[in-house]
């Protein structure tokens, strides 16, 4: 209850989505008269991520499927009567709840009260306030942005306000390293074998120490801790990329400014 929600940062194609998309339609599916919201870097990657939770709501079983507007669908995912359709289900109810999609505009869901909030893609735009109980999710790749940087910082458990029992952002923070979601190794339940996984991941990280830019670019695909999620990417860099990475780790997440301000006085 003292947490405004979940900020996660993994690698790409590890079930981040579906989890955040159940977090967002789960609610609204059984509750009367409430709303999710969905947002990420741009409007057509918020369909996108939309559209997933509109695929994984029409493979559900009858009796898990609430009554919905069909008809408005595309842009809405609304638990109430279609217009103008009959009600012909006897005892059905209307629940009168939402999950919608909006811009990356901070203000687009302004005044909402929204009981579930997915923030895609978290660490490739600037993220300027939370509202409500959130999930964010990255999988940061490109290089995250000095807020979304700032937002992870500020979201350690263990660094919380004892009297609030609240981080400095009110989320708390989730990291998974690459080789313990690493599908190629994974049984049929979804568990994967780290102690299989990881070698592998480091045989490929040493057949790539000959070229900084290729490994750094893996590195960043396929992290192993989050200061390596954060790897910035720069193809276009003649210098040494991993060697830059590794100094701007040290220096971005150093929990003491690097410097002192103040005045020199001859003694």
């Amino acid at each position: 209850p003292d947490s405004y929600g979940l900020i996660e940062c993994t690698r790409r194609r590890s079930g981040k989505t579906a989890r955040a998309a159940l977090a967002a339609f789960d609610p609204p599916s059984r509750m009367f008269n409430v709303q999710s919201g969905i947002q990420s870097k741009t409007r057509d990657d918020a369909k996108s991520f939309f559209t997933k939770v509109i695929g994984s709501f029409k493979y559900l079983p009858d009796f898990f499927q609430p009554v919905y507007d069909y008809k408005k669908i595309q842009s809405t995912l609304g638990f109430r009567f279609p217009a103008s359709a009959q009600k012909l289900t006897k005892g059905a109810k209307e629940l009168n709840s939402d999950v919608t999609f909006k811009s990356s505009d901070n203000l687009a869901y302004d005044s909402q009260k929204l009981i579930r909030y997915i923030r895609d893609e978290f660490a490739k735009i600037d993220v300027k306030s939370i509202v409500g109980k959130a999930y964010f999710t990255s999988t940061v790749e490109e290089g995250g942005s000095i807020p979304a940087q700032e937002l992870w910082m500020g979201s350690g458990w263990q660094e919380r306000d004892k009297d609030l029992n609240r981080t400095k952002s009110g989320l708390c923070r989730l990291f998974t390293p690459a080789y313990e979601n690493d599908e190629d190794f994974m049984d049929e339940y979804g568990m994967c074998d780290r102690f299989k996984a990881k070698p592998y991941q480091q045989q490929i990280r040493d057949s790539l120490s000959g070229n900084p830019r290729q490994l750094a670019s893996y590195i960043r695909k396929f992290p192993w801790t989050i200061e390596e999620a954060f790897y910035r990417d720069a193809d276009l860099c003649p210098f040494n990329v991993l060697k830059l990475n590794e100094q701007l780790s040290v220096i971005s997440f150093l929990s003491d400014p690097m410097y002192v301000q103040g005045n020199f006085v001859w003694e």
